[in-house]
């Protein structure tokens, strides 16, 4: 890219009425360090540019001169260099686009590669202790510049990525929302792993409150087998027969509350359907096959 740093810093010393000397005092440098960075003969230090940018009130971009056609096309350029660097497992040189896009293209939100992630998970080059580090500090600072919506895929991607030692830490940081829970995180972290030991627990637990969020759906059950008894007992079976069917249960009509197997994980579930299974058949005077449903249920019980 072509730097027009000098002139931008020129042009803000004097809107801010500041000497050479005055500027040079205020950054801890000389008059002649100034004079030289203002004519392009020489250039700040790259730590320096956010600090100097800061001082002006304007962006590292601004303070560089830099144009959205040039950030995109040197964005482009430093993309294709980072997944040649994956590809070789060159770990010093991807470090070093890493670090280059942390430091110097934060204003720029198309910097934000995505495919960062995507090109590290290809090589499992997130195992080097080294690049973890970085992506923990790219992640970082993608979330202090970054509005809330564009965290999640980086939330997401930075649960596959982390150590076992930090997962915890990292996932009471920010798992949160329902997509972004703790425990859809692991099962994703497990199974992009291939960690299929981790798996199983976690697949139940998520299994677990899918199907009770399917069952506890019809908050208001009473208004609905008030107004039709015979959808109610349709939905009660239905969702019966989703329980059954995840445990591989295929019980006859009398035991469909139990699953004809007694308590298991869901009996909470299983007791509530198999009450207004119950009151569904004693609304429509179906007082034999209500009886069932009950005894039914006390066998859960």
């Amino acid at each position: 890219m072509k730097l027009n740093l000098g002139n931008q810093i020129r042009l803000n010393r004097r809107r801010m009425n500041l000497t050479q000397e005055q500027l040079a005092e205020k950054f801890g440098t000389s008059p002649q360090a100034i004079s030289r960075w203002e004519i392009g003969a020489t250039y700040p230090d790259i730590e320096m540019l956010p600090m100097i940018a800061s001082f002006f009130e304007t962006s590292v971009d601004a303070l560089l001169g830099v144009t959205e056609e040039e950030k995109g096309k040197f964005c482009a350029e430093l993309q294709q260099s980072f997944e040649v660097a994956v590809r070789a497992k060159d770990v010093q040189k991807a470090i070093e686009i890493m670090r280059e896009i942390r430091r110097n293209l934060k204003e720029y939100q198309h910097y934000w590669f995505w495919g960062l992630y995507t090109e590290i998970w290809k090589v499992r080059l997130f195992r080097d202790e080294k690049v973890l580090e970085e992506m923990r500090l790219l992640a970082e600072e993608i979330f202090s510049v970054c509005p809330k919506e564009q965290h999640y895929q980086v939330i997401e991607c930075m649960s596959y990525m982390e150590d076992d030692e930090h997962i915890d830490a990292f996932l009471d940081a920010y798992a949160s929302r329902e997509d972004m829970a703790r425990s859809s995180l692991l099962f994703r972290r497990y199974k992009m792993r291939e960690e299929l030991d981790k798996i199983e627990p976690v697949r139940q637990g998520i299994l677990w409150w899918e199907l009770s969020h399917i069952i506890s759906a019809a908050n208001d059950w009473q208004v609905y087998l008030c107004k039709d008894p015979n959808h109610f007992i349709w939905f009660c079976e239905t969702q019966l027969g989703y329980l059954n069917a995840v445990n591989n249960l295929s019980p006859d009509k009398k035991h469909l509350i139990s699953g004809g197997t007694g308590a298991d994980l869901w009996c909470e579930e299983r007791i509530q359907l198999g009450i207004r299974y119950t009151a569904s058949f004693a609304k429509l005077g179906k007082m034999d096959e209500a009886y069932d449903a009950f005894e039914d249920t006390i066998r859960v019980i």
